[in-house]
């Protein structure tokens, strides 16, 4: 069973996703093992949300599909996993 989705604001275009990146470096060693350094990214073009898998050794899944080389599409709702463990519910907010 895997542990409760958890929640990441992000309120930049550009967002690093990995063992040493905020703020998953606060988080306990077991729930980061499978998340390579440098993981993915997340980024914004032309309003929409994608995500780019950097080679990482576990992967990305949108909705239990892989993330290669070309970076995947993201909307609201969808589950985004890094490394298979580490789960994310979107959710997209309009800016203020």
């Amino acid at each position: 069973q895997r542990p409760a989705l958890d929640a990441i604001r992000i309120v930049d275009s550009l967002f690093a996703i990995g063992r040493s990146e905020a703020p998953f470096t606060d988080y306990p060693a077991e729930r980061i093992a499978r998340l390579s350094r440098r993981h993915a990214r997340i980024f914004i073009e032309q309003g929409a949300l994608y995500v780019a898998d950097l080679g990482s050794k576990n992967g990305t899944t949108v909705n239990g599909v892989a993330v290669r080389q070309t970076p995947a599409r993201v909307r609201a709702g969808d589950e985004l996993c890094f490394g298979g463990d580490l789960c994310y519910r979107v959710s997209i907010e309009p800016r203020a």
